[in-house]
């Protein structure tokens, strides 16, 4: 992507965390909050990334803010009732403030292990139809019936999405609103270009870049923050 692109930051905070619990958002997770470490690297992109707008259920708003960097703008709204609903909410609120052309890296708050250099590589390598950061199959493939193995999938081809994911805004939204106006199930942003007629570049990430899904992943996720090399400036902040 040209160096020269105006580029922001929305991150999906919505969710009930049914799986998890309770909502992710501020679990406890190392010295922060889960939502902290979420944005961290998004923040330490500037000035490639100008602001960051983070997107929770209502009652979560003003709460304590995280600790950005004062040169990142920042700005905290409600989402919405599904993720695309709460991505366009985001969308139209950066669009007031966003030169002409601006695009957007969209994240979510329950991947707080993403890398600064892997969001430096998607800015990179994502080129006109947007990118996503992405990790092959690597396990056997199975699907299932009734609880019993119905067949065998061939993996060949075959990636797991990650966020960030990095469009151009008024793409992104306009293939956000044809696709739920076609009754299509859009799981992550790239569905909603892909539907579009796009065909976003897979950007390959780090197999730890996890999404954090049930308690357990708590764990997990604390031991891989301690190798990410910003770690230890991170939590001086």
């Amino acid at each position: 992507m040209d160096d020269a692109k105006e580029v922001h930051a929305i991150v999906a905070g919505g969710g009930s965390g049914q799986r998890f619990g309770r909502a992710k958002w501020d679990a406890p997770l190392g010295r922060r909050r889960m939502l902290d470490y979420a944005l961290r690297p998004l923040a330490m992109c500037h000035p490639a990334v100008r602001s960051i707008t983070l997107l929770l259920p209502e009652p979560a708003l003003g709460g304590e803010p995280p600790p950005l960097p004062a040169e990142v703008a920042f700005q905290e709204l409600p989402g919405g009732e599904t993720r695309a609903d709460t991505v366009l909410h985001g969308l139209e609120a950066v669009r007031r403030h966003a030169g002409e052309g601006a695009w957007v890296l969209v994240h979510d708050v329950a991947r707080p292990c993403v890398w600064r250099s892997d969001i430096e590589k998607l800015l990179r390598e994502s080129d006109a139809d947007g990118g996503l950061l992405a990790v092959p199959v690597t396990d056997s493939v199975k699907r299932a019936g009734e609880g019993r193995v119905a067949a065998s999938e061939d993996r060949q081809g075959l990636w797991r999405a990650q966020t960030p994911q990095l469009f151009e805004l008024s793409t992104l939204e306009r293939c956000l609103r044809q696709a739920l106006d076609d009754g299509v199930e859009v799981t992550d942003e790239s569905r909603a270009m892909e539907h579009g007629g796009y065909r976003p570049c897979l950007v390959a990430g780090r197999e730890d870049n996890i999404k954090v899904t049930w308690p357990e992943d708590i764990a997990r996720a604390e031991s891989i923050l301690q190798q990410d090399p910003d770690y230890a400036y991170w939590t001086r902040l």
